[in-house]
């Protein structure tokens, strides 16, 4: 929308007006949503589940690239 829009009705202006309310009523609600996850990542057992998945994964990872050179230097060195 234009910042200096010259209105031929109060249709257009309502219209306009209503799409403003509903843009503000969207960015309310998004910051709702942004509050209420930021809340919930710092509840303790959020935080807990947090660290342990991230350590899992981590921990997995690094077992898996381990197994896979392990895997590769045994098959490079058997073909010599």
């Amino acid at each position: 929308m234009r910042i200096n829009k010259r209105y031929k009705s109060f249709d257009e202006l309502d219209r306009d007006l209503m799409l403003l309310k509903l843009q503000a009523d969207v960015c309310r609600e998004e910051i709702r949503m942004v509050s209420q996850r930021t809340k919930n990542a710092f509840r303790p057992a959020e935080m807990t589940r947090t660290f342990v998945s991230s350590y899992v994964r981590r921990t997995l990872t690094s077992r898996a690239i381990d197994i896979a050179l392990n895997l590769v230097r045994t098959w490079r060195y058997r073909k010599y």
